[in-house]
């Protein structure tokens, strides 16, 4: 017997992997394979899920259980018999599992048992694709780009937040981080990737209302064509100044595509 049919991309949870016997057989059943798991990364083995007979030949009929259709095998040299196995992988893990069948675990037509000795399949890699990050919270339920302003002279840039939530929002510890297109050699180490994403803007720990708009620009608004306003950077402003401000002195939106990310942690590049 030989195995086929491997899977093509790397599995994540489970897999089916084809059996073949160069004959059809009976007697053939799931505590005849066992499962050989090599875990790099979690917890927990593969198990063997189903184990589906199928047939080569359409002459052969059920082979569930029933041998009768057997008995005419023997003007069929070329038939052959398939099985389907289907495994389950262990979550939040990675490494490489092997299904194993045991000597004699079948028997022919012509009352040959087989096979000779215990076949394993090739190793099967599983797991992750890629490597396994912890993402930061993009709080699109509470804070959202409400509007931005792409000027010709950079100094009259501006993106808003507005807080959509009926609570207030802490922005202590968020940031804005700008990503723009670049060439990177698919070998490029995850760091220069990472580098991609570059911090823009800061918050000082500032709670912003609900329904309230902050205002994020590069000038102060005594230096561009916006209305004056309160600076969250200085609260003893009189509070009924609009609309809040936030200076960011390297919040500027390119001429080309570009994508803004606005994070509730710092330091998650990339990520």
């Amino acid at each position: 017997m030989t195995f086929e049919d491997y899977p093509e991309e790397k599995p994540t949870d489970e897999f089916t992997l084809t059996l073949k016997f160069s004959e059809p057989v009976i007697g053939f059943e799931k505590n005849d394979i066992s499962v050989e798991t090599e875990l790099t990364r979690g917890k927990g083995s593969a198990t063997l899920m189903e184990l589906t007979p199928t047939t080569g030949h359409p002459d052969i009929g059920d082979l569930t259980s029933d041998p009768a259709p057997l008995r005419a095998m023997i003007t069929l040299p070329e038939a052959e018999q398939t099985c389907t196995a289907t495994v389950e992988l262990p979550a939040r893990a990675a490494g490489t599992v092997r299904l194993i069948v045991r000597a004699d675990a079948a028997i022919t037509h012509s009352e040959l048992i087989g096979p000779e000795a215990a076949t394993p399949s090739e190793p099967i890699e599983f797991g992750r694709r890629g490597p396994r990050v912890f993402p930061s919270s993009v709080a699109m339920d509470r804070i959202i780009f409400n509007e931005f302003r792409n000027a010709p002279d950079d100094t009259n840039d501006w993106i808003e937040l507005k807080n959509i939530s009926d609570e207030p929002v802490s922005l202590k510890d968020w940031e804005v981080s700008l990503v723009v297109p670049h060439a990177v050699s698919p070998a490029a180490p995850l760091t220069d990737i990472y580098a991609m994403d570059k911090d823009t803007v800061a918050f000082p720990d500032w709670t912003l209302p609900p329904g309230e708009i902050l205002l994020i620009m590069n000038t102060d608004p005594s230096e561009n064509d916006l209305l004056r306003g309160q600076n969250i950077e200085q609260p003893g402003h009189p509070s009924k100044r609009r609309p809040f401000y936030l200076r960011a002195p390297e919040m500027q939106i390119p001429n080309g595509p570009y994508l803004l990310i606005l994070r509730s942690a710092r330091d998650k590049n990339g990520i």
